[in-house]
């Protein structure tokens, strides 16, 4: 068989050795430290990249919560303030039902009605605007 020749397994064996060995120095020297600073750059990218948007997804969700929680100051002052005007809007009618109970007992019982509630409801109204622009009037002079 001509492939295990005694006479020429000797040279194959030298050049297969010689290229091989040749082979792996070129690409130990000259490819592999290229392809390793490019894989590690790539690395420090992603990296670089994963922190950013873990930075944004951080400050994401502190304007969110932050949102979130202006949101629920807003709606509890909001609430607090409709109460207090609920509070208010009972004392006031109260308070005109009361000055409508005052009136003289023939007109409350003969004419009481919505509309003579309304109209005495303003006439009050006028009165207390009419005292407090005449006393802001003589203030000024």
């Amino acid at each position: 068989m001509p492939q295990f020749d005694q006479i020429t397994f000797f040279n194959q064996i030298f050049w297969l050795t010689f290229f091989f060995i040749s082979f792996y120095f070129i690409i130990l020297k000259n490819y592999l430290p290229k392809l390793s600073s490019a894989l590690k750059t790539r690395k420090k990218k992603l990296l670089l990249g994963n922190q950013t948007t873990s930075g944004f997804n951080k400050e994401q969700l502190d304007i969110s919560n932050s949102s979130n929680l202006l949101i629920e100051s807003i709606l509890a002052d909001l609430r607090i303030n409709l109460s207090e005007i609920g509070n208010d809007g009972t004392k006031w009618f109260d308070f005109q039902f009361q000055g409508v109970s005052l009136l003289p007992s023939t007109f409350y019982k003969n004419h009481w009605s919505f509309n003579s509630f309304n109209s005495f409801s303003l006439t009050a109204l006028n009165l207390l605007t009419l005292k407090s622009l005449n006393k802001t009037f003589i203030k000024t002079l």
